[in-house]
C-alpha cells in the first residue's frame, strides 16, 4: 500500500489515486500523518502546539483528505469544505451551585469552557424545477480542552492538580466531566452572562480532553484517570460519521443547542446560511464563491493567541439534480 505523505501536496498519479480510494481507517491515518507533518520539532508549548492545526495549508489538506471518498456524478455531487474562525476571548463558565473539584476543594469564579470547538454540518442542495431547495440534514459539535502531555496516552486531566487547592485544570475537569449547571460569560470582566442556567448532558459525546506529545495529539473522555488513546484524526473522522459529537439544532431551545448557537453568534457575528443557523451577519467567517453554504476565515498574521477560542467547521455539501 502507498503511504500517504502530506508534504507531497496531493500531486496526481500515485497520491491522487490513493486518496480517492481511502477507507475510513486510512483517512484517520492520513489526517494523523498530516498533523504530525505540521511539527518541525517535538517540543511545543500549548499555544504553539494548537496553532499548528489552524493554518490554511493544514485545513486545505484536511479538506482534500475528507474528500477522498466524495462522489462526483452527473446528478449527484458530494464534497467537504473546511473553514476556521475564532472568538476573541475564550468563553467562560461559572457554576451556579456549589461544586468541588476532584480533591474536594470548593471551586470559585469562572473557568474556560474549552480551548476549541469542532463543528460538523451536513447540508443538501436539491435542484428542482422550481429552483434550488436547501436542507440542513444534521449538525454535530464537540468541545476540546487541550493540554501538553509528558507521555503518550496520558490520563485525564493531563495537567497537574494540587490536592490542597483549586487549579484551572481541576476546574476544567469538574466542568467537562459532569457539566454542573453554569452561566456562560463572554469575558472574565463580563457582568452579564450570555446564557444562564445551562445544564448539559454529560452522557453525550460533547467534550474531550486532548494531550499533545511528540508531534501527536492523544484524545480521551473527560473522566478522571481516563486514558487518552484516541487520535485527533480519529476524532475528526468519527465526528463526520456520527460516532463522536452531540447533535445540535440552532432552531431549538435545548441548552446544548443554545450554547452552540451562542458560540457561533459570538464568533465575530459572521454571515451564515439562514436555513442552517437561522441568522446572518458579517464577521470572521467569510463566504467564498464556490459555495453559498460555506463560511471561510481570512488567514492573516497572528490569528491564534492565548485568549482566542478557535472554531473549526467541517461542512459536507450534497447536491442532487441537474447541476
Amino acid at each position: 500500500m502507498v503511504r500517504f505523505e502530506p508534504g507531497l501536496g496531493y500531486r496526481p498519479n500515485v497520491i491522487s489515486y490513493y486518496i480517492k480510494h481511502m477507507k475510513e481507517t486510512e483517512q484517520i491515518q492520513a489526517i494523523n500523518d498530516l498533523i504530525e507533518n505540521q511539527y518541525a520539532s517535538k517540543k511545543y508549548g500549548e499555544l504553539q502546539a494548537l496553532s499548528k492545526i489552524f493554518n490554511k495549508n493544514f485545513l486545505d489538506e484536511l479538506e482534500n483528505i475528507l474528500n477522498s471518498t466524495s462522489r462526483n456524478e452527473p446528478k449527484y455531487r458530494d464534497r467537504f469544505e473546511v473553514s476556521c474562525g475564532w472568538i476573541d476571548k475564550i468563553p467562560l463558565a461559572q457554576f451556579i451551585n456549589p461544586v468541588n473539584d476532584i480533591n474536594g476543594n470548593s471551586i470559585k469564579g469562572k473557568m474556560e469552557l474549552g480551548d476549541l470547538l469542532f463543528i460538523y454540518s451536513h447540508n443538501r442542495i436539491n435542484v428542482i424545477s422550481k429552483g434550488v431547495e436547501n436542507q440542513s440534514v444534521e449538525n454535530r459539535a464537540v468541545i476540546v480542552q487541550a493540554k501538553i502531555a509528558n507521555k503518550a496516552n496520558p490520563e485525564v486531566p493531563i495537567g497537574r492538580i494540587s490536592k490542597g487547592s483549586v487549579s484551572s485544570t481541576s476546574k476544567e475537569l469538574a466542568l467537562l466531566s459532569s457539566w454542573p449547571e453554569f452561566d456562560l460569560y463572554q469575558t472574565s470582566r463580563s457582568k452579564v452572562p450570555l446564557l444562564t442556567n445551562i445544564q448539559l448532558d454529560a452522557t453525550k459525546s460533547n467534550a474531550k480532553f486532548a494531550g499533545y506529545f511528540l508531534k501527536q495529539w492523544f484524545v480521551g473522555e473527560p473522566t478522571h484517570k481516563f486514558v487518552c488513546n484516541e487520535s485527533l484524526g480519529s476524532l475528526i473522522v468519527n465526528l463526520k460519521t456520527g460516532k463522536e459529537g452531540q447533535d445540535f439544532d440552532t432552531t431549538k431551545t435545548f441548552d446544548w443547542d443554545k450554547l452552540i448557537k451562542t458560540l457561533i453568534d459570538t464568533c465575530g457575528k459572521y454571515k451564515l446560511p439562514n436555513f442552517i443557523f437561522k441568522g446572518s451577519a458579517w464577521g470572521r467567517f467569510f463566504n467564498i464563491p464556490r459555495s453559498p453554504l460555506i463560511f471561510y476565515f481570512y488567514f492573516g498574521k497572528n490569528i491564534f493567541t492565548r485568549k482566542r477560542f478557535p472554531i473549526i467547521v467541517i461542512n459536507r455539501i450534497v447536491q442532487e439534480g441537474e447541476l
